[in-house]
């Protein structure tokens, strides 16, 4: 019993010198480390640990047997460190490791057998890193994780992906990073692999896109796109047609994002086609500068999308186009979720504004609607039309001078927010 007691004493007070000493917290079996300017992995760390978090320190060497002891460790971050060397054994002993990530740093290569011995490493990100010749052995020896699902990597102009690459046959989820604005995402990527199994794919910049790109991943259900910022052109043409290629297909989830270009464009007849000729269930339209969305076109879209569930446009820039987008919206049959937020970016308006009649007629299958930031005068009165089913109401953030109106057809909403910025 004595020793039971002493044992205890022992082990809290190695906690707690080791919680002092590195100004990691300890939580369950988590180690948070993070953001402390840390230069060396600490010692000494809880064995029982499942989960170690290294992000935003200054480690530059992971040295070999760096984690030993730490046995049962599934979880490991050491992105966004200043590593440059990974020595042979670092990952020794880490035969649980499930999630490894090594982005954003300086790392060269990889040492021999690295690979080899993470068998049951699952999620892998070595994307940020000065990896470019993806063609070296090296890197090619990825090839040896059979159980890996998810895999972020970095891409320079001119990449092929590797003939071994080919062998991962669970890698569902593919994140790719644009290096270079000469990147093409165009059918030669693929020149040394067969159809892709991935589900889910995510391109971080996107240069140059082919209307065939996407011929090797029949598999699709989710597409992420950010456009990037600083191009040269903008691709949002290639983008919508590259979409013809899911004519008549079901994707679960597509978002657009993040392309801050200075001309501008609208949602027109032309590109939204490509959209309402998919089985989609959920649409994201975000920062893309989009002017305005022409009610035909949106009328046509919202007739033909017989499958969509979520919508959003936001950070765009339609000024006050949101109640209007809103009042074509009630031919979405299965429409559950609407978000129209933040598009009133740079707008030049008088403070005396009218008043307004707001008349919202929803698809009578919407739970949630979310129209933030994108009003603006007088609200004389809001009536809601088809709001039986609604659950969640939110109008905060619009640009009104007064309320002095009411609001109707609102009958069982569980979540209302709603304010005014005068």
């Amino acid at each position: 019993m004595k020793f039971l007691i002493l044992y205890l004493l022992m082990t809290v007070h190695e906690a707690t010198s080791y919680t002092e000493e590195t100004k990691c917290s300890v939580q369950n079996d988590n180690i948070d480390c993070s953001h402390l300017d840390l230069t060396t992995i600490p010692r000494h760390l809880p064995v029982n640990a499942t989960s170690l978090n290294l992000i935003w320190n200054s480690i530059k060497i992971v040295k070999s047997f760096s984690f030993k002891s730490l046995r049962y460790i599934t979880y490991l971050d050491l992105g966004r460190n200043v590593i440059e060397l990974i020595e042979i054994n670092a990952f020794h002993g880490l035969h649980r490791l499930r999630t490894l990530h090594l982005h954003d740093n300086v790392i060269n290569v990889f040492p021999d057998g690295m690979f080899e011995r993470l068998n049951g490493l699952q999620v892998l990100s070595i994307d940020g890193n000065k990896l470019k010749y993806f063609q070296d052995d090296k890197i090619t020896k990825v090839s040896k994780i059979v159980s890996l699902t998810t895999l972020s990597f970095d891409v320079y102009p001119d990449f092929k992906f590797p003939r071994q690459w080919g062998t991962l046959s669970k890698l569902t989820d593919l994140r790719i990073f644009a290096m270079s604005a000469k990147v093409k995402f165009n059918k030669a990527m693929f020149v040394h692999v067969n159809m892709m199994q991935t589900t889910a794919l995510s391109i971080n910049v996107v240069p140059f896109i082919s209307e065939d790109f996407f011929e090797h991943f029949p598999k699709l259900e989710s597409i992420t796109l950010s456009i990037g910022s600083d191009l040269p052109n903008n691709p949002i043409d290639q983008v919508f047609k590259s979409f013809g290629i899911f004519r008549g297909k079901n994707i679960s989830n597509l978002e657009i994002r993040s392309g801050r270009f200075d001309n501008w464009f609208i949602l027109n007849y032309k590109r939204m086609r490509y959209l309402w000729s998919i089985c989609l269930k959920r649409l994201t339209l975000n920062n893309l500068y989009i002017k305005d969305i022409p009610i035909y076109a949106m009328q046509v879209f919202c007739i033909k999308s017989t499958c969509l569930e979520y919508l959003e446009f936001s950070d765009n820039i339609m000024f006050d186009r949101g109640a209007a987008v809103v009042a074509v919206m009630n031919n979405l049959k299965n429409l559950k979720v609407l978000k129209i937020t933040r598009n009133w970016r740079n707008s030049r308006r008088k403070r005396s504004q009218p008043s307004k009649l707001y008349n919202f007629v929803l698809p009578k299958t919407l739970e949630e609607l979310y129209i933030e930031h994108n009003m603006d005068g007088d609200m004389a009165d809001v009536e809601v039309v088809n709001g039986f089913n609604l659950r969640v109401l939110s109008l905060k953030d619009n640009e009104m001078w007064s309320c002095i109106g009411t609001f109707t057809g609102i009958i069982n909403v569980e979540y209302t927010s709603i304010s005014w910025n005068f």
